[in-house]
């Protein structure tokens, strides 16, 4: 299934709270003046949308609609029918989360289930029958001859569905908006229904399944005279925050599929003497450092030259979207620094500009930094290692603070429990390390920009560039006290996802301060996501 080609903003979700998209009236730092929690109600607008969605789907225009899917998933013959397999991919994954066993027929309790079933179902046949007909449409379009012939349109249909598990990320994101309508828990956020799946690993797929969504669903749907109007705006912000959740973290943790479609394209990766590639996509309990490149390997993402062109479409509109995400972040982040910090102004006006500079090198040549870690650590090494070009210095605990207050769905436990690679240089397996961003920062970061002359990264108006052990992040003196800031994985509790599936009974999850939108804590740093039991459970921050 081909990724669709329009892009749109991420201006929906309004992540730094200016109330600009959504007049809530919060200004600048939005997470300072927090209200008191509100409790959790799911989405009316979207409970109506669902409910009349699922009206017409079951009327004489939905029938026919239903049937035109049918003809086409039928691609001409029954030898090459994909009826069945799509059926059955999405019953499956439906079932896990709303139950639709006979049980439920005699359980008044459990009816609502059985509805949520079937508005799963039914939103997914919509914008899988949307896609196949933009597809089509698009390849008419393309063709300079006459219409294409009977043959030619089931050839356009089959490798639009050749990639089953693009039509599981639709189940996916069709599952989460189902869920958010009607979420009740604060323990039913994003994204338990996701690791209940046990797809957290292929949250790449989840991030194009949002975009399906918020385009095939954006107006009307035809035929019904405005009884089913399109996607509600709170929806279209869900799926929005949902994507951005992705971007900064999920797609990068272990086992993501996005290292398998990043070999897919064909993009560069260089590799380092006694250093081996990653083993790809691997399944949720596989061994640790599978689907990550190992210490030693690099990936340059500037040229694709791929095999796969579905791959290097979605790739490409991911790292895209990821990069924009990266840079509104960073300029956010610097803007504050710079008005809070007067002796950083002085010393580079243009902070924002160079730190962007920074991380646009990283997401370009050295994107292999990202695996494992949360886009915001990569965020505030960039600002330490400018700020020390610029001859100043600003701690890591003042940046990180900063940042914890600036941007939304970020806690502490973000900065300060940071994955390490072991020193001997064995990759990511075996035995794991943790430490804050201060230790990544000078046992990864700071030896992959070090290379770089700051007159090469900014022009001739920098200093020259100070010695290795100048540009190093000094030890706090309470932690040069207590011992060492590095600690064995053994030591911690399970990161979210390493057992994807496993039930949310028993939970214990810390309580956050208001945050405006109903997303769980999933940060592979977060404390609270390490308290989950099974890490399957994780508590939504509001």
């Amino acid at each position: 299934m081909a990724p669709s080609n329009a892009a749109r903003p991420l201006a929906v979700y309004d992540e730094f709270g200016s109330g600009q998209e959504h007049g809530d009236g919060s200004q600048g730092h939005s997470k300072r003046d927090s209200g008191q929690e509100s409790p959790i109600s799911g989405s009316p607008a979207a409970q109506a949308w669902l409910t009349a969605l699922a009206s017409h789907c079951e009327s004489a225009e939905g029938a026919q609609a239903k049937a035109e899917l049918v003809e086409l998933l039928h691609c001409g013959a029954r030898s090459r029918s994909h009826v069945v397999a799509v059926q059955n991919r999405v019953r499956q994954q439906v079932a896990v989360i709303y139950r639709q066993d006979s049980l439920v027929l005699c359980d008044p309790a459990l009816h609502h289930s059985l509805q949520r079933a079937r508005q799963c179902q039914y939103l997914f046949e919509r914008v899988l029958h949307g896609l196949l007909r933009a597809t089509l449409a698009q390849a008419e379009a393309d063709c300079a001859a006459p219409p294409l012939a009977p043959a030619e349109r089931h050839a356009v249909v089959e490798q639009a569905l050749e990639d089953a598990e693009l039509q599981l990320g639709l189940v996916n994101a069709c599952i989460e908006v189902v869920n958010f309508a009607h979420q009740r828990s604060r323990q039913e956020a994003f994204p338990w229904a996701t690791m209940m799946l046990g797809r957290l690993h292929h949250s790449l797929e989840l991030w194009q399944g949002c975009d399906w969504i918020a385009d095939c669903m954006e107006a009307p749907l035809e035929g019904t005279e405005g009884s089913v109007p399109g996607i509600p705006k709170d929806v279209v912000e869900y799926l929005s925050a949902i994507q951005v959740r992705v971007e900064e973290e999920l797609a990068f943790m272990d086992n993501s599929a996005i290292h398998r479609r990043l070999v897919a394209t064909g993009a560069s990766i260089a590799t380092t003497a006694g250093s081996r590639q990653g083993d790809g996509d691997g399944p949720a309990g596989g061994s640790k450092g599978e689907g990550r490149p190992l210490k030693g390997s690099r990936f340059k993402c500037r040229h694709h030259g791929g095999r796969s062109g579905s791959d290097v479409a979605l790739v490409a509109r991911f790292l895209c979207n990821m990069a924009r995400t990266a840079m509104l972040r960073t300029f956010s982040v610097c803007q504050v620094v710079l008005a809070e910090f007067p002796e950083v102004q002085a010393a580079s006006p243009a902070l924002d500009d160079r730190v962007c500079a920074v991380v646009d090198l990283l997401l370009c040549d050295h994107l292999d930094l990202l695996f494992g870690q949360h886009l915001s650590v990569c965020i505030a090494c960039a600002i330490y290692l400018t700020v020390r070009l610029h001859g100043e210095t600003l701690p890591f605990r003042k940046i990180t603070a900063l940042m914890v207050e600036v941007l939304l769905q970020h806690d502490e436990a973000t900065f300060s429990h940071v994955e390490l690679p072991p020193e001997d240089g064995t990759g990511w397996g075996g035995s794991r390390q943790h430490g804050d961003t201060r230790a990544y920062y000078n046992r990864v970061f700071l030896p992959v920009f070090e290379q770089y002359d700051a007159a090469q990264l900014f022009g001739q108006d920098v200093a020259a560039t100070p010695a290795k052990q100048q540009l190093q992040a000094p030890e706090p003196r309470a932690a040069a006290r207590g011992g060492a800031d590095v600690t064995s994985a053994s030591g911690k509790q399970a990161k979210p996802g390493r057992e994807q599936g496993a039930g949310s009974a028993g939970v214990v999850v810390k309580e956050h301060r208001r945050l405006r939108h109903p997303l769980g804590q999933v940060s592979t740093n977060s404390n609270s996501g390490k308290a989950a039991a099974g890490g399957a459970a994780l508590t939504p921050l509001r």
